[in-house]
């Protein structure tokens, strides 16, 4: 538990929860996911966003629903100054559906990483059942950046002293 690791790709010295991305080609600390709608790593350095990222969609997904709902129950009061359109309320249904659906899987997975952050563990190690190590896992603090910003990593691995691990 907790021992560093020499990154063959990165060639860096790896501390503990850092993993090797291979969609991002890059090791990223306390690593929780590759996030596909992102295009990102989830990990230190940016879980947080990532956790606004869902509770924004989550809420978005509440309020679409909830005006679709309104206006839907709006029109359908039987007034008649709306008219008795019937492609209208299709089409709104038609989008309030998935819409509900998808805004119920973003609340879901909002909650599954709250757990996750309330028992310390990532995606990574709650899926695998490995903890590599203890302590504050996505919400704590950013930390130093593994690499100086913007840098490329020298291919000889001889001049990895040169380089200073300094943020922009």
């Amino acid at each position: 538990i907790g021992a560093h690791r020499w990154c063959q790709t990165c060639r860096i010295i790896r501390p503990p929860r850092t993993t090797h991305c291979s969609d991002c080609n890059c090791c990223i600390m306390r690593y929780d996911h590759h996030c596909p709608f992102v295009n990102n790593c989830v990990g230190q350095r940016n879980y947080h966003f990532f956790s606004g990222f869902l509770a924004s969609v989550a809420c978005l997904g509440i309020v679409v629903v909830c005006e679709i709902g309104w206006w839907v129950a709006d029109r359908s009061g039987g007034d008649s100054r709306h008219g008795n359109n019937q492609v209208v309320f299709v089409v709104a249904l038609i989008v309030g559906i998935p819409a509900a659906f998808l805004g119920l899987a973003v609340f879901c997975f909002l909650m599954y990483h709250m757990t996750l952050i309330l028992r310390g563990r990532t995606t990574k190690e709650a899926l695998t059942g490995k903890v590599t190590a203890d302590g504050p896992t996505l919400l704590g603090p950013r930390g130093p950046m593994m690499t100086p910003w913007r840098a490329r990593i020298p291919s000889d691995g001889i001049s990895m002293a040169a380089l200073s691990v300094q943020g922009p």
